[in-house]
């Protein structure tokens, strides 16, 4: 059970940077 929190924590923490970087990219795309 604790291991699969972990792993759904991880994902969870995965997603947001990967949003965190297309709204990155999407801005930088904006500045061209």
């Amino acid at each position: 059970m604790q291991r699969r929190r972990e792993r759904l924590e991880k994902e969870a923490e995965i997603k947001r940077v990967r949003e965190e970087l297309l709204k990155q990219a999407k801005h930088r795309d904006s500045l061209l």
